[in-house]
């Protein structure tokens, strides 16, 4: 188990939502395959399948992309990870041309504000009108990532049970008590 853990190598999960352009016609990408690609120093992945902006200038893709990160090396005395780990989103035409990968594109992106390991919404504006939806998640231990659900889903319970707690208070507040007490 202790093996399994040390072997365990932090990956970034990209969830694509929408990508959008502000004018379709006018940027020649209206009926052109495009790709999402995500890049860190030494990783490399793309989606899937090529999508195509429909006649409102949106695709909605729901895809999520995993990238695995290297291990951040200590940079300061006390230990302390580097803050400066980044990827690069890009947006990328799939025709058969020459400039086929060359990114339309893209916007780098600091993974150092994930470490919590919680998904956090981004909406990246990007080069030429283009804009990407998306949810970033840094999983560094999947042990860890459940935990924080759990403690995440006690702590909702906890106000759910309080705010219960008060609804009922005030319903005997207002209610009269021979009506509370009928089965």
């Amino acid at each position: 188990d202790a093996e399994a853990r040390r072997r365990e190598v932090p990956e970034l999960w990209v969830r694509v939502l929408t990508v959008e352009h502000d004018m379709p016609q006018a940027s020649g990408c209206r009926g052109r395959p495009l790709r999402i690609r995500v890049e860190s120093e030494s990783h490399i992945t793309s989606s899937a399948a090529p999508r195509k902006l429909d006649d409102s200038g949106q695709i909605l893709w729901q895809e999520t992309l995993a990238l695995p990160l290297p291990e951040e090396q200590p940079h300061d005395g006390a230990g302390g990870h580097s803050s400066s780990a980044t990827v690069r989103i890009a947006l990328v035409g799939d025709g058969g041309g020459s400039d086929a990968s060359a990114p339309l594109a893209w916007q780098t992106l600091p993974v150092a504000d994930l470490r919590n390991q919680k998904a956090v919404h981004r909406l990246c504006n990007l080069q030429g009108g283009w804009r990407l939806s998306l949810a970033l998640q840094l999983k560094l231990s999947a042990a860890g990532m459940v935990r924080g659900q759990v403690a995440e889903l006690e702590a909702r319970l906890r106000k759910s049970r309080e705010a219960l707690a008060l609804c009922g208070e005030k319903l005997r507040d207002v209610v009269p008590p021979a009506v509370l007490a009928s089965p």
